[in-house]
């Protein structure tokens, strides 16, 4: 109780509350130059993001994304939609981060649901589903992998069939977390895998996130 207090306490003192006042700010707020869709799941990967101010974050289980064919969407399925839409026509933005992580346990919930369906409920699903055949090829050590990589796809599937609005170009990446080993994995376009991401090469990832569309 003691630590929940003092959390609360440390809370409400950041926010300015209870009389606390708040120190001044002096420097302009930069703006953001990406979009991070994160899983909510996952403390690593919102403590990674909370590192990486200023950034727009998109936080949900599993980081999931709707599909490109869609009926009547579902109201979440809209509102990341908007989501997306708003970051890139309003915001500016050219780059998207999709983060995963090794302990998520939204794809194999979701398996288990798709094994579930009935053919004929399986077509009015928002889009076609890439788990199984990612998880069979060699690109996908993990299933959570091939969950992330189903992600992107459906992002891509989206940024093609201009089903977001954007005529700009927009650059995609995926980074994948193994939290039991510490370990960041980026996926690699040329070798079609997660590859083990050195210090040097998330240097320059974050270099060009902050360098916005312009070093692009």
């Amino acid at each position: 109780m003691n630590k929940r207090t003092e959390g609360l306490k440390r809370l409400r003192h950041s926010a300015g509350l209870d009389g606390y006042p708040l120190p001044p700010i002096h420097d302009e707020q930069r703006p953001a130059r990406a979009l991070i869709v994160t899983c909510a799941e996952s403390p690593v990967l919102s403590a990674f993001v909370a590192s990486l101010d200023p950034l727009c974050v998109l936080q949900n289980l599993g980081g999931a994304l709707p599909g490109a064919i869609s009926g009547a969407g579902k109201a979440g399925d809209e509102m990341t939609c908007g989501t997306i839409e708003y970051a890139l026509n309003e915001l500016g933005l050219r780059h998207i981060v999709l983060l995963g992580h090794s302990s998520c346990r939204v794809p194999s919930m979701r398996r288990r649901r798709e094994r579930s369906l009935a053919p004929a409920q399986r077509v009015d699903e928002p889009g076609p589903s890439r788990l199984r055949a990612a998880r069979g090829s060699s690109s996908c050590d993990n299933l959570s992998q091939a969950w992330l990589l189903e992600q992107m796809a459906r992002l891509r599937d989206r940024l093609t069939a201009g089903r977001l609005a954007t005529g700009t170009e927009v650059a995609t990446h995926a980074l994948w977390f193994a939290e039991d080993q510490g370990d960041l994995f980026a996926y690699s376009g040329n070798e079609k895998r997660f590859v083990l991401a050195s210090d040097l090469e998330m240097e320059r990832l974050f270099s060009l996130l902050e360098a916005g569309a312009d070093a692009a």
